[in-house]
């Protein structure tokens, strides 16, 4: 049986040990970002800080809620993992590095807003995660990926009045936005 094989069948029957330490290292992922999204998000004043503040507490409640549920009930530990996770766990290098280098184009998106506004970070950071995870062709993922920015820049100004963080696109879609109202 070829090591890929054994891998993944160890993966889907449970009898893959690692997997304890990877899914609470995931948790501890998943806290951490949502606590630098906490540090970042003290900058939002106002009613505009309302909805980050309840999601991010959210998903920090329910992370640990999730771990304790793992730590106490060990049987649930020893539960095969879902096809999906087998499946990355099986796969080639190349795709490994390839999911990794996603997760790192995410994990890299609260800083690319704070440096170049939302509507360029949006776009490149959706334009390399269709890149990297290989998404039909990359001109029509920047276009699609530039049109979605824009299209959720305009609605958060418009009719969420979500303050976004801005950059040059974003000053120039308010400055349009309130011409236009005029």
């Amino acid at each position: 049986m070829s090591g890929a094989r054994l891998r993944f069948n160890r993966a889907v029957t449970g009898d893959y040990p690692e997997m304890l330490y990877f899914r609470f290292a995931s948790f501890a992922v998943i806290i951490a970002f949502a606590a630098l999204l906490a540090s970042r998000s003290t900058q939002i004043t106002g009613m505009a800080r309302t909805y980050p503040s309840i999601l991010i507490f959210a998903v920090i409640v329910g992370t640990l809620a999730l771990a304790t549920k793992e730590f106490l009930g060990r049987k649930v530990l020893a539960t095969p993992v879902s096809q999906d996770v087998a499946k990355i766990i099986a796969s080639p290098p190349s795709s490994r590095a390839r999911f990794a280098g996603f997760v790192l184009v995410w994990l890299a998106f609260p800083w690319l807003l704070v440096s170049v506004g939302f509507v360029v970070a949006t776009t490149i950071t959706i334009s390399a995660s269709f890149w990297l995870l290989k998404f039909g062709r990359p001109g029509y993922g920047i276009v699609g990926a530039a049109l979605f920015s824009l299209g959720c820049a305009v609605l958060c100004a418009t009719v969420f009045y979500i303050p976004l963080p801005p950059g040059a696109i974003d000053d120039w879609i308010g400055r349009t936005l309130f011409a236009l109202s005029k």
